[in-house]
């Protein structure tokens, strides 16, 4: 998916953007640091989808975004 991420960017001329793979529910990120956390057709995969959505929260920025469908 990071493949495929990377490539979509590259068509749009979309550079700035950082990719990183980790445990969604302990991401070795500082706190407020993400502007935009993405999760589509994988949160019913996590074993703690709750978890999952909290540590994504704890990364996003002030006015970030969380998108995380429940489909």
């Amino acid at each position: 998916m990071l493949k495929r991420a990377r490539v979509h960017a590259a068509r749009r001329g979309l550079d700035a953007i950082r990719y990183l793979q980790a445990n969604v529910t302990d991401m070795p990120v500082s706190s407020e640091s993400f502007d935009v956390c993405v999760t589509y057709n994988g949160l019913h995969c996590f074993p703690d989808p709750a978890a999952s959505v909290a540590e994504m929260a704890r990364a996003l920025r002030l006015e970030g975004y969380c998108a995380a469908p429940p489909w």
